[in-house]
C-alpha cells in the first residue's frame, strides 16, 4: 500500500511501528529516505548525496576518528577549551583521555535520564526472558499479547489480541443503548418485517416486489363434512386469494367461510363430491392488491374496459345491471318448456336446452335471428305422395299437403313401423295354423319348435352335475366334510374321541387287551351300519365291511306325468318340474331374412284381403311420364305420372284419373265447425271476445293491447332490447343480450386469469422454492406491511459511488465532479493497473459534489483509479 502525500499524526504515536527491511538500499532514494539493512543489521537513512548510519553508536575512538578526518572546523564558542584545543591540534589521540571522560559523562547523563523508563522487547511468547520485577514491556509476536515483569517470575498480561479479563476491567457500564439511526447520524436501527440478519452481520432484503405461489390442494366429500383443513400451505383470509370448484366447475366463492389461513367451511355438500381449493400463498402480500389497482381505471397499466365490440374489464356500471338480475332468473322469461307437435308432446330437458327444427324433404328453414323468427316453407310437393289411398272400395284422402295417414293395427294384426328404412311390417298375431309343415291335429316334437329332447335336457343336466362346472368338487367337499377339528383328536382313550396313531400308524402302546378304538386293519365292523340317502333321493342298506353294498335309489317324483313335452321348467337341482305346450309368446320374434323356407308368395296366403294384386306378373305400380302410360288392360294396378302429378288407375279398358279430385268439385260441404264434427277449434265469435282468444294483428302476432304487461309479481310481456348497454329500467335484455354480457363477463374474466396467470408466472419467473410464494417472501420481509415505505427509507440511506481515472504526468492536484450530492463521502485511490494496490493521498471535500486528490508527485498517465462512495 503506498502513501502518496505526507502524513500527519497530529503530533500523535506511531506505535508498533516497523521500517522497511532490505538487504540493499533502495534504488531512487530522496533526502531523508530510511530503511533497515537486513544484512549488517543497521539503520540508515539518505541525506540527499549518500546512505548515513542512523544506529552508529559513538564511542570516544570513534568520535576522534570522526573529528580527525572532518574537513570542516566545529564552529561553536560554547565548546570547552579542551574541545577547541583538540581541535585546532587535529584531533590527536593526545587527546583521548578527554574524549574517554566527556563519553563517561554522557553516558551517565544520559543514564540518569532513562533510567525512569521501562525496557521493552519483542519476540515469541516462548522466548520471553524470565520475571524478576524489572518492569520490562514485552511484546509477543506470535500471539500479539503484551506482558509486563511486575514481580519476580510474574508477567502480567496488559493487552494484546487477548485482551485483559473482562472480570479485571472495573466500571463497566451494565447497558449500552446505542443511539437511534438517522440520516445524518450513525446509530442502531430495528431490523423490520422483510429483512433478515445473517450470522456475520449482513442486512438482507427481499428483493421481489411481490411474490406469492399458487396452490391447488383436492378433497373427497365425507359423510356430513362442511370443513375442508389445508395441509399444503396457507393464504390470506378476506383477500380474494382463495377459489373453489365443485367436480371440476369453478362455484361461487361467496358460498365460502373462511374460518381460518388453513380451514374454509362449506355447506351443503354432497356425499364423494370432489372440491378443489385453488389458493395463492403469499410470501409478501402487501403490493399485490396494489399490483391489479394497476390494472384498473386511472391506474400505471390499466386495462381498457369491455364494449359491445371489444373485451376488457366489466364496468361498474354493467355490473350494478348484472347485481339488478334476480338469483335464479332465467335468460328469457317466455320461453316455452313443452312444445306440443300434434299428439307428441316435446319437453325441454334442462333450462338451456334447444329445441332443433330440421327441413323435411321438400321443406326449407330460413332462420331471422335479428327478428327472432324461423320462415318454414314448401320448397316443392312431394313427387311420389298419393293424395288418396283406397282400400277395397274406400278412397282415403289426404286434407292437406301434409296431412298424415294413420295405419291402425287390428285385432290379431302386428305394425312395426322402420323409420331407418321407410317401411312398415304388417304381421298376422294368429293362433298358429302350422309349425314346421305340420297342420292340423298333429303331436309335435322338440325339434319341431327347436327345444331339447328329453334325453338332450337330461344330458345338460347332467353337465351341470360334473366337478369342473361345481363350486367345489366332490373329492373336494367330501375331504372338507372328513376333517377332523384337532380338539377331537386325543392320544389316550377318550369317550367319542379319535385316537391319534403313533408314527408307525399303530395303536399307542398303551393300548392293550380289547381295545376301545380304531383298528388298524380290520375285515368286518363289530356292528354292522345302515348307510341311508335321504331328500332328492332315497334308499338305504346294511354295511358291515365284508363285502360291497348297493343302495337301490328312488327318486323323489316331481309332480311330472312321464311323456314328451315341447317344453320344460328345470330347478336349479336339474329336475323336470314341469312340462307344456308350446305358446304363440314362445316363438321369438324373428327377422324375415331369418325365415328361410315355408314363406308364402301371395296376399291370400298372408291372409291379407285389401291389397292391390299383381297382375299376370306385371307391376301393381308403376311411375313415370304421363305419356308413357303402358296400355290399359291390368285391372288395379296404379300409374303415377310423375310431370302431370295425376294418378292413374286401370279399369281394365282404360285408366281413370283418381288423383286430381277439386275442392269445387265436391258437393254438399258443410259451412260450420260442427258440420265438419270439428271440436277442437274456436269460432269465429270468440275472436277478441273475454275469455275468448285472441286476435292476431297484421304481422300474425297478438296486439300488446291484448296482452297483460309483466311485473315483478305477476308474468306479462315486457319489451325485448338486445343492447347489452341499455340503461332502461322497462326492458328486459334478450336471451342474445343477456348470452352476450354473460360471455363477455366470462371473457373478461377469463382473459383477467389470464393475464394475471401470466403476471403471476412473470412474477414468480423461476423463483428459489424458498422465495416463490407471498407468504415465503413475507416471512422473508419480516411481515412489514409498510414494506415500501420501509424500503424506500432504507433507499433514502443508500450509498452511491463514482468512479474516475486520473493521471497525466504533470498535475498534482485533481478534482473529481461526483455530483452525489453529499459531503459524507468515502473515498479510495488505488493503481489502475494489476496488482491494484490501494495507495493514500490527500484528499479535500470542497463541495457536495467535488473532491480534490493531491500528490506530493504527479502520478502518470491513467496509473490511479479514484472511487468515491457516498
Amino acid at each position: 500500500m503506498q502513501f502518496l502525500t505526507n502524513i500527519d499524526l497530529s503530533k500523535n504515536e506511531l506505535q508498533n511501528a516497523r521500517i522497511q527491511n532490505l538487504a540493499t538500499a533502495p534504488a531512487n532514494p530522496v533526502a531523508g529516505q530510511i530503511y533497515f539493512n537486513s544484512t549488517d543489521k543497521k539503520f540508515y537513512g539518505y541525506n540527499g548525496t549518500g546512505w548515513v548510519d542512523l544506529g552508529q553508536v559513538l564511542t570516544g575512538d570513534s568520535i576522534i576518528s570522526l573529528l580527525n578526518t572532518s574537513a570542516s572546523k566545529i564552529d561553536d564558542d560554547n565548546l570547552s577549551a579542551n574541545v577547541n584545543d583538540a581541535i585546532s591540534k587535529r584531533h590527536s589521540h593526545a587527546n583521548k583521555a578527554v574524549l574517554d571522560a566527556i563519553e563517561a559523562a554522557y553516558t551517565a547523563a544520559e543514564k540518569n535520564k532513562l533510567a525512569g523508563l521501562p525496557e521493552i522487547k519483542q519476540g515469541l511468547e516462548a522466548d520471553r526472558p524470565a520475571a524478576t520485577g524489572s518492569g520490562m514491556v514485552y511484546f509477543a509476536t506470535d500471539t500479539k499479547k503484551i506482558w509486563k515483569d511486575t514481580a519476580p517470575n510474574t508477567w502480567t498480561q496488559m493487552g494484546g489480541q487477548d485482551t485483559i479479563d473482562w472480570s479485571a476491567v472495573t466500571g463497566k457500564p451494565s447497558t449500552f443503548t446505542p443511539p437511534i439511526a438517522s440520516a445524518t447520524q450513525l446509530g442502531g436501527i430495528k431490523v423490520g418485517a422483510n429483512l433478515t440478519i445473517l450470522p456475520d452481520g449482513t442486512l438482507n432484503a427481499n428483493d421481489n416486489p411481490a411474490s406469492f405461489i399458487r396452490k391447488q390442494e383436492r378433497f373427497t366429500v365425507a359423510p356430513g363434512q362442511n370443513v375442508f383443513n389445508l395441509t399444503q400451505g396457507t393464504y390470506k383470509p378476506g383477500t380474494n386469494a382463495v377459489t373453489w370448484f365443485l367436480d371440476g366447475i369453478k362455484q361461487d366463492d361467496r358460498a365460502m367461510i373462511e374460518l381460518s389461513p388453513t380451514s374454509i367451511q362449506i355447506d351443503g355438500l354432497p356425499e364423494g363430491a370432489d372440491v378443489m381449493f385453488e389458493y395463492y400463498e403469499v410470501i409478501n402480500w402487501h403490493p399485490f392488491p396494489n399490483h391489479a389497482n394497476e390494472h384498473l381505471t386511472g391506474g400505471a397499466d390499466p386495462i381498457p374496459l369491455a364494449t359491445p365490440t371489444s373485451d376488457g374489464l366489466m364496468p361498474k356500471d354493467a355490473l350494478a345491471k348484472l347485481n339488478g338480475i334476480s338469483p335464479g332468473a332465467e335468460p328469457n322469461q317466455n320461453a316455452f318448456s313443452n312444445v306440443k307437435v300434434g299428439a307428441t308432446t316435446i319437453a325441454a330437458d334442462s333450462k338451456t336446452d334447444t329445441l332443433e327444427l330440421v327441413a323435411g324433404a321438400n321443406i326449407s328453414l330460413t332462420p331471422d335471428a335479428a327478428n327472432d323468427k324461423v320462415t318454414i316453407a314448401v320448397t316443392g310437393v312431394a313427387q311420389n305422395a298419393f293424395p288418396n289411398i283406397k282400400v277395397g272400395a274406400t278412397t282415403v284422402s289426404a286434407d292437406s299437403p301434409t296431412d298424415t295417414l294413420e295405419l291402425v293395427a287390428g285385432s290379431n294384426v302386428i305394425l312395426t313401423p322402420d323409420a331407418t328404412n321407410d317401411k312398415i311390417t304388417i304381421s298376422a298375431n294368429v293362433p298358429v295354423s302350422s309349425v314346421n309343415g305340420k297342420t292340423g291335429a298333429v303331436s309335435l316334437t322338440a325339434s319341431d319348435v327347436g327345444a331339447e329332447t328329453p334325453s338332450g335336457a337330461q344330458a345338460k343336466v347332467d353337465a351341470h352335475a360334473a366337478d369342473s362346472v361345481k363350486h367345489i368338487t366332490d373329492t373336494e367337499r367330501n375331504a372338507w366334510n372328513n376333517k377332523l377339528d384337532a380338539s377331537e383328536v386325543v392320544t389316550s382313550p377318550t369317550p367319542n374321541k379319535v385316537l391319534k396313531l403313533d408314527a408307525n400308524g399303530k395303536l399307542p402302546a398303551s393300548i392293550t387287551g380289547n381295545a376301545d378304538g380304531n383298528a388298524a386293519t380290520a375285515t368286518k365292523l363289530q356292528t354292522s351300519r345302515t348307510i341311508s340317502l335321504t331328500g332328492d333321493a332315497t334308499g338305504s342298506t346294511s354295511f358291515d365291511g365284508s363285502a360291497n353294498a348297493s343302495i337301490a335309489v328312488t327318486l323323489a317324483n316331481t309332480g311330472v306325468t312321464a311323456g314328451t313335452y315341447p317344453k320344460v321348467t328345470v330347478d336349479s337341482k336339474g329336475r323336470v318340474t314341469a312340462g307344456q305346450a308350446l305358446s304363440p309368446s314362445d316363438i321369438p320374434n324373428l327377422d324375415w331374412s331369418k325365415i328361410t323356407s315355408g314363406k308364402p308368395t301371395t296376399l291370400a296366403g298372408y291372409g291379407i284381403t285389401d291389397g292391390v294384386q299383381n297382375t299376370g306378373g306385371a307391376p301393381s305400380i308403376q311411375a313415370g311420364a304421363d305419356a308413357s302410360k303402358p296400355t290399359a288392360g291390368v285391372a288395379g294396378r296404379l300409374y303415377v305420372a310423375t310431370d302431370t302429378k295425376k294418378i292413374y288407375r286401370d279399369n281394365g279398358t282404360s285408366w281413370d284419373v283418381i288423383g286430381t279430385i277439386n275442392w269445387a268439385d265436391i258437393v254438399g260441404k258443410p259451412s260450420t265447425l260442427s258440420g265438419y264434427g270439428i271440436t277442437d277449434a274456436i269460432p269465429a265469435s270468440q275472436k277478441g271476445a273475454a275469455n275468448g282468444v285472441a286476435s292476431l294483428d297484421g304481422g300474425a302476432k297478438v296486439p300488446a293491447s291484448q296482452l297483460p304487461s309483466a311485473s315483478t309479481s305477476a308474468p306479462g310481456i315486457v319489451q325485448l332490447v338486445d343492447s347489452t348497454s341499455s340503461t332502461s329500467t322497462t326492458q328486459a335484455p334478450t336471451a342474445n343480450a343477456v348470452k352476450t354480457a354473460y360471455d363477455r363477463a366470462v371473457s373478461a374474466e377469463n382473459n383477467a386469469k389470464s393475464y394475471t396467470d401470466t403476471k403471476i408466472a412473470n412474477l414468480v419467473n423461476s423463483a428459489p422454492s424458498t422465495l416463490d410464494t407471498l407468504q415465503e417472501l413475507a416471512n422473508a420481509l419480516g411481515n412489514d406491511p409498510n414494506f415500501a415505505t420501509t424500503i424506500m427509507n432504507q433507499l433514502a440511506l443508500r450509498t452511491k459511488k463514482y468512479v474516475a481515472t486520473i493521471g497525466d504526468g504533470t498535475t498534482t492536484t485533481f478534482t473529481i465532479t461526483h455530483n452525489l450530492n453529499t459531503q459524507d463521502v468515502v473515498v479510495t485511490v488505488r493503481e489502475n493497473a494489476s496488482p491494484y494496490n490501494v495507495v493514500f493521498a490527500d484528499v479535500q471535500i470542497t463541495d457536495n459534489n467535488n473532491i480534490k486528490v493531491l500528490f506530493a508527485t504527479a502520478p502518470s498517465s491513467n496509473q490511479y483509479r479514484v472511487v468515491v462512495v457516498g
